[in-house]
């Protein structure tokens, strides 16, 4: 038999095989299906694997790729088959379309506040490219889905760093992304943490205890974080929108050097 794609620019056969009936097969060059002409499809059963009666026999596979957004008519001609006994058998060819969708997406998304007290209520926003068609938003990674709307909202009550991720899908697919600790919730004392002078990355609180002992933000407790708290200290005090509550790592109401000195002996363990 033959087939051919009626619109060779839309998708391409660029693989044809046999199962393990087909003792031999055989096919034409696929080149002529660049410009729009068909190939051939062949093979025999030389060891009578398929029985009279049987059904829904698989007598090839082809592999179809893609090149642009649109559709493609799928045509059989020519069609044979032959019986073991060498009769002619009659089917009725099918015939059917390819459609192809762009599945192919830009994912993006912003929030409004990154970072503030508890209760803390964050406006996301969806510009993602590709129209999709459905949203589904999970504000903390806990594989519960919060949100199905475009542009949600979403109301913190608990202090910690979220993850958020937004799944983004049409008919033609899905697709998703992940920021990772992208709101930071703060206790109604703390103040909101902002990265220290000269570091592009907000400092952490390794042990949870409410504390910002990672300074430059790397994840872990280390001498440099002595160093950027003790250059900065007249930062932290005079930053208002910070707030010294985050690095009183004595816990005397303020920041004075006994603070450096508490982080140093963190730092030593």
């Amino acid at each position: 038999m033959y087939v051919k794609l009626s619109n060779s620019s839309v998708a391409t056969i660029t693989d044809i095989s046999f199962p393990s009936w087909a003792t031999i097969n055989n096919t034409s060059a696929m080149d002529s299906l660049k410009s729009g002409g068909s190939v051939r499809i062949s093979a025999v059963d030389l060891k009578e694997a398929i029985k009279p009666g049987c059904k829904n026999v698989t007598l090839a596979t082809l592999t179809i790729s893609g090149n642009e957004i649109g559709s493609t008519d799928v045509a059989f001609d020519k069609v044979r088959i032959d019986s073991d006994s060498g009769s002619s058998v009659k089917p009725t060819p099918l015939s059917g379309s390819i459609k192809v969708q762009q599945n192919l997406f830009a994912i993006g998304f912003t929030a409004d506040v990154r970072m503030g007290a508890a209760p803390l209520t964050v406006n996301f926003k969806d510009f993602t490219k590709g129209q999709p068609t459905s949203w589904a938003w999970d504000f903390n990674n806990d594989g519960v889905i919060d949100s199905t709307l475009q542009n949600p909202n979403y109301t913190y009550t608990a202090p910690g760093n979220y993850t958020v991720k937004l799944t983004v899908s049409n008919d033609g697919g899905s697709a998703s992304a992940t920021k990772t600790d992208y709101i930071r919730v703060t206790n109604k004392t703390q103040g909101v943490v902002e990265a220290f002078p000269e570091q592009t990355k907000l400092p952490t609180d390794p042990n949870k205890d409410g504390l910002y002992e990672d300074i430059n933000g790397n994840g872990r407790l280390d001498f440099n974080d002595v160093v950027e708290f003790f250059k900065h200290m007249d930062w932290v005090k005079n930053n208002t929108n910070v707030g010294t509550a985050p690095y009183d790592f004595n816990k005397n109401g303020k920041v004075d050097f006994d603070d450096v000195v508490m982080l140093y002996q963190m730092v030593m363990g």
